[in-house]
């Protein structure tokens, strides 16, 4: 992307806060052209509709550093707020505004756009091309498609996003479990595709924990006991359960399987989950 100085029209100016009219300009690419505008970072609020809620704090001083060096290389796309006047919702670029704050920059390059709908769709599609977005920020941005009458099925937004329509119905799915499961797995950055479904298809919340109990547990502890038995070069072992196959279908024998306690049950739930998924 090339940026250069260039004439700007008065009337856009007009509407910018002085504070915000430090410098203008224009950015050109192959198939897009529009003024920007620098725009102090306190001007500069959330998008109210902002899918993403998770912003890894590393990765963001990472880009901050390249700020640092070469500055901010793509504008960011802002909306004229409906909730603060004189201030600018940022639709695209969310994260390099945080940057650009630890970076101690005042100003950054912003492109403005008056069409809500167009910044709906900016902002939402912006977040589901992220590779990073939780899973159950993606089915909030999927909504998003819905609500605004962007789309009107789930198979519609799999042929406008290239997706599969079962991803994203699995994806709508998670926006069904409560508040404080879903702001868990988010902020403890939780993907199992396994677990995930098996969340929803439990209804009690106090077992929804246990489940995330036990998979935080078994994925800490999994590389220490690793360690620890090959160390030792022996473990105790119980048959619990025998799975066979045969002509006429499955054999299985629960062997000790009642003997276990309910975080025990859990535990292995999420482990033939695993299992079954690779």
């Amino acid at each position: 992307m090339r940026v250069d100085k260039a004439k700007i029209r008065n009337s856009e100016e007009s509407k910018l806060p002085k504070s915000s009219k430090s410098s203008r300009g224009s950015v050109y690419t192959s198939d897009f052209r529009s003024e920007y505008y620098n725009i102090q970072v306190e001007k500069l609020i959330p998008f109210k509709n902002q899918s993403r809620k998770y912003f890894d704090q590393e990765s963001i001083e990472g880009l901050a550093k390249t700020i640092q060096e070469h500055g901010i290389r793509q504008p960011l796309t802002v909306l004229p707020s409906g909730i603060k006047e004189g201030f600018f919702e940022v639709v695209s670029g969310e994260r390099r505004l945080r940057a650009a704050k630890f970076a101690g920059l005042n100003v950054v390059p912003c492109i403005i756009i008056h069409d809500q709908k167009q910044a709906e769709e900016i902002a939402i599609i912006e977040n589901i091309q992220r590779k990073d977005l939780h899973p159950i920020e993606l089915g909030g941005a999927y909504k998003n498609l819905l609500d605004l009458s962007i789309c009107d099925s789930a198979q519609k937004i799999a042929d406008k996003l290239g997706v599969h329509k079962s991803a994203v119905i699995e994806s709508l799915s998670l926006l069904d479990l409560d508040e404080g499961t879903k702001n868990r797995l988010i902020e403890s950055q939780i993907k199992n595709r396994n677990l995930l479904r098996e969340l929803c298809r439990v209804d009690n919340h106090n077992e929804r924990k246990l489940l995330i109990d036990v998979y935080l547990n078994n994925k800490a502890e999994q590389g220490a006991q690793k360690k620890a038995l090959k160390k030792v070069g022996l473990r105790t072992k119980a048959h619990i359960l025998n799975i066979a196959f045969d002509t006429t279908g499955f054999v299985i024998e629960k062997n000790k399987i009642n003997e276990l306690d309910e975080l025990k049950k859990a535990e292995l739930r999420v482990i033939l989950d695993n299992l079954l998924g690779e």
